[in-house]
C-alpha cells in the first residue's frame, strides 16, 4: 500500500541508539505526548513506540493532535531530504509506516487529508510517491472525502508538465476503482474517461498506465480506440533481439477481455 518515500529512512535515525527514559512510560502520558514533538528523532520514535504499546493511548484528543503534527514533521524532513537531492537510509521505514497507520486510525480525518493533499499538490518534492499512497489509503476516509481524493488525483492525471504524476495518478485511480465499491457511477465514468484520454499521451509510461486502467474499466465503447492503439502505437522496445510494442500488446489484452474471439 505504501510507496517508497514512506518507507524511506533518515540515516540519523538508524545510526543513533534508541533513547528511553522513565518519562516514556504509560504512567506519564503528558510527558510522553510532549516527547512526541521532540527535536530528537530518537526521542520521537521511542515515545511513539511506547505510545503504540499503551492501550488506548492515541484516543485522547491531545495525543491524536500530536500524532498528526508528528506525521507532518517526519514527512517534512523526508521532503526536505528529497528536495536537496540527498539519499535516505533504510532503518526509518517501519517507523514511518507505523506513524502513518496510527494516524489513519486516530488522527482527525480532515486534518490528515489536508496534509496528504498538500503532498500530492503540484510542486511537492514527494508528489509522485504521495499520489500512490493516497490512492492506497483512500478507503480509510469518508465517502465525501474520497470524492475529494478522486478530484485531486484526476487533476494530477491531467498535469501536462509532469508525466510521472500523470502515470502515478492513473495507477492510484485504478486502485480506487477496484477497491471502492461505493464509488458513484459518475465518478467511475470520470476515471474511465481520464484513462481513455491518456491513451494518446505523448509519454509511453502514461499510455501504459492508461491502457491498464482500461483493462479494469473498459467496455465495448472503447474498442475503436483500443484497435487503433493496437495497430499503431509508435513506442518500440527491443527485447532479446525482438521488436516489442508494449502499448500495442497491452491494448490487445484489453480487446481480448472486452470482446473475446
Amino acid at each position: 500500500m505504501h510507496s517508497r518515500f514512506l518507507y524511506a529512512a533518515l540515516a540519523v535515525c538508524s545510526a543513533l541508539p534508541t533513547e528511553r527514559s522513565a518519562a516514556q512510560s504509560s504512567g506519564d502520558v503528558p510527558r510522553l505526548i510532549q516527547l512526541l514533538g521532540s527535536t530528537s528523532p530518537n526521542r520521537r520514535s521511542a515515545a511513539f513506540d511506547t505510545h503504540q504499546r499503551t492501550p488506548r493511548a492515541w484516543t485522547t484528543p491531545a495525543a491524536a493532535a500530536e500524532l498528526l503534527r508528528m506525521l507532518e514533521s517526519e514527512d517534512q524532513v523526508i521532503a526536505t531530504t528529497v528536495r536537496a537531492g540527498n539519499g535516505v537510509g533504510e532503518g526509518f521505514g517501519e517507523y514511518a509506516s507505523a506513524v502513518l497507520e496510527a494516524c489513519l486510525a486516530h488522527c482527525d480525518k480532515a486534518g490528515h487529508l489536508a496534509h496528504m493533499l498538500r503532498q500530492v499538490a503540484k510542486g511537492s518534492p514527494v508528489r509522485f510517491d504521495a499520489i500512490g499512497v493516497l490512492g492506497g489509503v483512500a478507503d480509510r476516509f469518508s465517502p465525501a472525502q474520497r470524492l475529494v481524493i478522486d478530484s485531486a488525483l484526476l487533476v494530477a492525471a491531467q498535469d501536462s508538465l509532469d508525466w510521472m504524476s500523470r502515470s502515478a495518478a492513473l495507477g492510484a485511480l485504478g486502485t480506487i476503482a477496484r477497491s471502492d465499491s461505493g464509488l458513484p457511477v459518475e465518478w467511475r465514468a470520470r476515471i474511465h474517461r481520464a484513462a481513455a484520454a491518456a491513451m494518446s499521451d505523448k509519454n509511453v509510461n502514461v499510455r501504459l498506465a492508461a491502457v491498464r486502467r482500461l483493462y479494469e474499466l473498459g467496455d465495448s465503447t472503447d474498442l475503436p480506440l483500443l484497435r487503433r492503439v493496437a495497430a499503431g502505437d509508435p513506442h518500440l522496445n527491443i527485447s532479446h533481439g525482438r521488436e516489442v510494442y508494449p502499448v500495442r500488446v497491452e491494448a490487445l489484452k484489453v480487446i481480448a477481455k472486452i470482446a473475446p474471439p
